[in-house]
């Protein structure tokens, strides 16, 4: 799956956007302007590679993370740009520790075994190096699994803790019963329909909801009560030009 640098908006294939936004001059440009212009200092930042951890081809992301930055800003970005439904619960796993985002409420579960979660409240500095990959889950009964590659570790005038890079292509979504073009998801279902198809779903109707193909791009589509819905106004905060 291709995927869109957002400096110079040029596509490339997941394999390829490593080295290309090393090289961006377009990226170069922008920092250099954040450098000269407005001052912003280098600071040591992590490029990390984020994608879904059973399907990695469909759905992935390039960000760099100011290395001081917490799990926890990692946790609100995921849940902002990606995942965020219901609230639900979340949780990394790094080199064997458990951070999750409220280690009081499982010590206190009167099932709960194991070594004792960690808060989110680390600095990525502390806890993760280059090379490493670590694991992340959100929502702990319809479980949305990624995970993280530390790709490298380096120095940037970024102004932002968290700066989307690159992006894949949101996918085109096609009806489950006759191949067009989907326009509606059914819930209740699980499938996928166009305008035709729809019509004989209308016994779910409340359970239908419509498609924003070219916005709606995460591994959550279609679970729980994430939905197709516009989520650029949430995604726009982490992107380089915003």
């Amino acid at each position: 799956m291709k995927g869109t640098c957002y400096f110079c908006k040029k596509e490339f294939e997941k394999s390829s956007m490593l080295r290309h936004i090393l090289s961006c001059k377009s990226m170069k440009e922008y920092f250099s302007k954040l450098s000269d212009e407005e001052g912003i200092k280098e600071k040591e930042v992590f490029i990390l590679s984020v994608y879904p951890k059973y399907d990695s081809s469909l759905y992935w992301l390039y960000v760099s993370v100011d290395t001081k930055a917490t799990l926890r800003d990692i946790d609100k970005f995921l849940r902002d740009f990606w995942l965020e439904c219901c609230g639900h619960l979340s949780q990394f796993k790094i080199d064997g520790e458990i951070y999750d985002v409220n280690p009081r409420g499982w010590l206190d579960e009167p099932f709960f075994f194991g070594p004792k979660p960690k808060s989110m409240n680390y600095k990525l500095e502390n806890v993760i190096t280059e090379n490493m990959k670590f694991d992340y889950e959100y929502d702990f009964g319809s479980t949305t699994h990624l995970e993280l590659k530390v790709l490298k570790r380096q120095l940037l005038p970024q102004k932002k803790k968290i700066v989307v890079l690159a992006q894949n292509i949101a996918p085109i979504y096609y009806c489950d019963n006759c191949q067009e073009k989907a326009e509606y998801f059914c819930y209740e279902c699980g499938e996928f329909l166009c305008e035709n198809c729809v019509e004989e779903h209308l016994y779910h109707e409340e359970m239908i909801e419509k498609i924003a193909n070219g916005i709606a791009n995460s591994p959550r589509n279609g679970v729980c009560g994430y939905g197709f819905q516009d989520m650029s106004s949430m995604m726009k905060k982490y992107l380089p030009t915003e």
